[in-house]
């Protein structure tokens, strides 16, 4: 009996160490996993309308926390992202991203 109450307290101790090791791996890889986009903030009317980011390379991105303040058509923007590879939307615009951090470009 004291046997199953040890295992049944040193079970989850052992889950949440192996799940922190774990998180602090993923930390370290998202790093090295973050993008920079040069671009422009577009409103694009489709779904109900939304605002995406066209890059000076071409590339389409959704943002997924593209803050108010930066919520302008045609405002030149640099930011740090990283794609969300496993995420669905229903835009059907670009790579989906989460913003890192973002400043305005010089116009």
């Amino acid at each position: 009996m004291k046997r199953q109450h040890i295992l049944l307290f040193l079970t989850p101790l052992l889950l949440i160490s192996c799940h922190n090791a774990e998180s602090a791996r993923n930390q370290v890889r998202d790093k090295a996993d973050h993008i920079i986009i040069n671009g422009t903030v577009s409103y694009i009317q489709l779904e109900g309308g939304f605002y995406a980011i066209n890059s000076t390379d071409g590339k389409k991105y959704d943002p997924r926390n593209l803050p108010q303040s930066f919520q302008k058509d045609g405002l030149k923007v640099r930011l740090q992202a990283k794609t969300l590879e496993n995420a669905a939307g229903f835009h059907m615009y670009g790579t989906i991203i989460h913003i890192i951090e973002i400043t305005e470009a010089a116009q």
